[in-house]
């Protein structure tokens, strides 16, 4: 019983840490090549869920949605890879409550539509920029895993700066 209970706490107090740290100390550019990994290995659509740090889980929405707030370029690619046509209507629709969303419109990242949809072109062109400038591995990111955004908005974006 006393282990169970050392170990609980440990695991708790490690948590903890590991995740204060995080949001204190965000890096943009080591969390951006997080992003382009999970990327390698996953579907487009997997970074617009939510993340959960216990579950191993990364993606745009991890850290409380920092990438919103931290890189005009990861909100762009979010708002281009993340819509309603590429991750579904309820996934979407999550996607548009999400802190990433929050921060990236409250910073003048994202703009949304009167209808409360994510305005893509203007975000095509957010992502265009950053991509063409490499901020934040913006290049990386859409250039590297160029075949995977197939039939999706990012595809418009990386065949005109790939």
């Amino acid at each position: 019983m006393k282990k169970n209970k050392f170990l609980a706490l440990t695991f708790s107090t490690m948590a903890t840490v590991v995740l204060a740290s995080q949001a204190n100390a965000f890096d943009v550019n080591a969390s951006a090549l997080k992003l382009i990994n999970t990327l390698g290995q996953k579907d487009p659509a997997t970074l617009c869920r939510k993340g959960d740090a216990f579950k191993r889980i990364f993606s745009l929405r991890s850290f409380e949605g920092e990438f919103g707030s931290k890189s005009r370029t990861l909100a762009n690619f979010g708002g281009v890879n993340c819509t309603r046509g590429t991750i579904g209507d309820a996934a979407y629709e999550e996607f548009l409550k999400s802190s990433f969303v929050k921060k990236a419109v409250s910073k003048g990242y994202l703009t949304l539509q009167a209808d409360g949809d994510i305005d893509v072109e203007a975000a095509q062109a957010g992502l265009e920029e950053g991509v063409r400038k490499n901020l934040d591995k913006g290049k990386e990111l859409v250039c590297k895993h160029k075949e995977k955004f197939a039939n999706t908005p990012v595809a418009k974006v990386a065949d005109k700066v790939c």
